[in-house]
């Protein structure tokens, strides 16, 4: 061996190795001892890093219990944590008559081996890496014209570079501004609507669905517009809006691949109907767009959605003025309601395994509304004409006779498309000084059945129903002293489950020409 390497001694030339050394074998109470030559104390070599939780907030001047909410919650690491009852400040603005307020409170979060390490500086903090972030934004008009607009986000991601780059950030910001003096009234329903925001909220960001009625909008009267946007970065957010009028109300509605688009009438024709009818052919109405929903198919969730946004057409209907004087006969041959408009696009993305396949999609639209005109000619002639439309038209996937699933995979499943058609025109008035009253119901319905084995179209049926037909009410209305001729709302309120009840129904086996001219409802991913 050339040279000598000992503790603490360069080592000059080579090494040679002359034989194998002996390894000792140490019992359990016997460890081998480490020894370290130089280098100072071990505590300058090795010590536990520190994991640092650094929280700040922007605006010292904010109100103490929104700084103290958000700071609170930023604590929290997990995504639902951090939303949870901060919707809950917009009334701790109201109540102690806040008319500007902006706060945010941030963690930071990183690890260091230097105990002398400075904080972070927030002012001169640079983002590099930012994951979706989580927003509730809520703007809305009063009837006296105060404007409001309140908005909470939630940001996290990653600092820029150097010893930046490793350090963790969550920031809960809110903002909110009030223009304008709100009544007592108004407070009390922003109130009911900030509780309300909270409880949708709350379900959005749990991972759940969204149930519109928690908002309780079908109870408000003095907001004028108002729109909702609630938003995890991660799934389809919510988009609702609203707006008010004296001749108007119109809801539209985002949510997961679905949109609802809703308006009514406020000064449509009612009639003198009493309110127990109203609400009747309202409680019929929401029940044919459940069962029209069923038809299609549509999920658990759809059917929730459509009906918390057409409920929100409730609390209107006893508010609304008449703009005719109506006879009992033609009270009578009216639904009760004002006009209104319900229309529903529902999209169900069902996944597909294959590796080159698009995931399957599965459709639903419908619509539902009502039209009345009247028209006056003299004071013997006059006509009211109310028009109920029904359109549906789905289609979806189901596993094939004894299957317990869909097989996108290899293909092989039922796949059904429905439309129909539905309407009923009911026409009253006064011809030549005597009273009439006539109506017409249609109905049109096409249902096709295909069936798919390993990607081939191998059966095909189609059921079609139609009906027409024309009824006259006149006699009875002119001798409505008989109970028994009276018009019974269950005789005008449109029914497509009945209607196609009554319809003449045709079963059509398709043909090998008409199989073979299908394609089979794929697609192939984007490379």
């Amino acid at each position: 061996m050339n040279g000598i390497l000992g503790p603490g001694r360069p080592f000059h030339g080579t090494m040679i190795l002359t034989e194998m050394p002996s390894l000792k074998n140490y019992g359990e109470g016997e460890p081998p001892k480490v020894i370290i030559h130089g280098g100072g104390p071990l505590s300058s070599v090795y010590s536990e890093p520190r994991h640092v939780k650094d929280v700040s907030v922007k605006h010292l001047d904010a109100p103490r219990y929104i700084t103290e909410q958000l700071t609170n919650r930023v604590a929290q690491n997990e995504h639902f944590e951090m939303m949870r009852d901060v919707p809950l400040s917009l009334s701790h603005f109201l109540d102690n008559n806040e008319t500007s307020v902006t706060q945010s409170a941030t963690q930071y979060r990183y690890s260091t081996l230097n105990e002398n390490s400075s904080p972070i500086d927030p002012a001169k903090f640079v983002v590099d890496h930012n994951d979706p972030s989580s927003e509730i934004e809520l703007s809305l008009t009063t009837d006296s014209g105060d404007t409001l607009t309140f908005v909470i986000r939630r940001e996290s991601g990653y600092g820029h570079d150097g010893i930046e780059s490793g350090v963790q950030f969550q920031t809960l910001s809110v903002e909110f501004q009030l223009d304008g003096k709100l009544s007592q009234k108004e407070k009390q329903e922003l109130d009911s609507l900030a509780i309300g925001l909270n409880r949708l909220a709350n379900e959005y960001f749990s991972g759940g669905g969204v149930s519109l009625a928690k908002l309780g909008l079908d109870d408000m009267s003095g907001i004028l517009e108002l729109k909702l946007s609630i938003d995890d970065g991660r799934k389809p957010g919510l988009d609702l809006s609203m707006t008010e009028t004296d001749q108007r109300r119109n809801i539209d509605v985002e949510f997961f691949g679905n949109h609802i688009e809703l308006s009514v009438d406020k000064t449509g024709l009612t009639g003198s109907a009493e309110g127990t009818r109203r609400q009747a052919a309202l409680a019929h109405y929401r029940q044919i767009l459940r069962e029209g929903l069923d038809r299609a198919q549509g999920s658990g969730d759809q059917k929730a959605l459509l009906l918390d946004a057409f409920d929100m057409l409730y609390g209107l209907v006893d508010e609304t003025v008449n703009q005719q004087e109506l006879t009992a006969a033609e009270s009578m041959m009216m639904s009760g309601l004002p006009d209104f408009f319900v229309h529903f696009e529902g999209r169900t993305v069902r996944q597909n395994t294959h590796p080159v396949r698009q995931d399957q999609v599965e459709t639903v639209s419908l619509t539902l509304a009502q039209e009345t005109v009247f028209k006056q000619d003299g004071s013997l002639n006059r006509q009211i004409d109310q028009r109920q439309i029904w359109e549906l038209d789905a289609g979806y996937f189901e596993p094939l006779d004894h299957w317990d699933f869909v097989d996108f995979q290899n293909q092989n499943y039922q796949y059904y498309e429905l439309s129909e058609r539905a309407e009923i025109r009911t026409m009253t008035g006064l011809l030549d000084g005597d009273v009439y009253g006539t109506q017409s119901r249609t109905f049109e319905s096409r249902f096709d059945a295909q069936e798919y084995r390993m990607g081939e179209l191998v059966d095909w049926k189609t059921t079609t129903r139609s009906l027409h037909e024309l009824r006259d009410f006149s006699a009875r209305l002119r001798n409505l002293d008989d109970l028994n001729n009276k018009v019974l709302l269950a005789e005008l309120v449109l029914d497509p489950t009945e209607l196609s009840k009554l319809a003449d129904v045709e079963r059509v086996d398709q043909d090998e020409s008409a199989i073979s001219k299908v394609s089979v409802p794929q697609g192939t991913r984007q490379s």
